[in-house]
């Protein structure tokens, strides 16, 4: 009898804590920082996938692999976040790291605001 892979069922699980912690992380450092970090954390998921393609062990690269599409995700999400708390799906934090910046002029945070001609 052959033993069974259990790389998949490993992968699917992974998938499904990455997924649901981007979930909270994305509403947590929207509240906290705003969409302004966005660069960063994609440079973070992109640094994760680079990291992905020297580790040896097919399921540890899977794994930080798939943790690198969560992350590069999240950053695609922090605009739409941004707008969605400032409609008041979610919680705004009126004192979050973008908008001392903002106030500041050192940066704007939305380009859709931007477009749009609000805030």
């Amino acid at each position: 009898m052959e033993e069974l892979n259990l790389t998949g069922l490993c992968a699917a699980a992974n998938t499904l804590v990455f997924i649901g912690i981007g979930f909270f992380w994305v509403i947590k450092l929207d509240y906290f920082f705003g969409a302004c970090v966005k660069r960063i954390i994609l440079f973070v998921g992109l640094a994760l996938l680079l990291t992905s393609f020297f580790i040896p062990h097919f399921t540890y690269a899977a794994i930080v692999g798939l943790l690198s599409g969560t992350v590069i995700w999240g950053s695609t999400e922090m605009e739409d976040q941004e707008e969605r708390s400032e409609s008041g799906v979610f919680p705004d934090n009126p004192n979050k790291y973008c908008n001392k910046k903002k106030s500041q002029g050192i940066l704007f945070t939305s380009k859709k605001l931007k477009k749009n001609g609000t805030k």
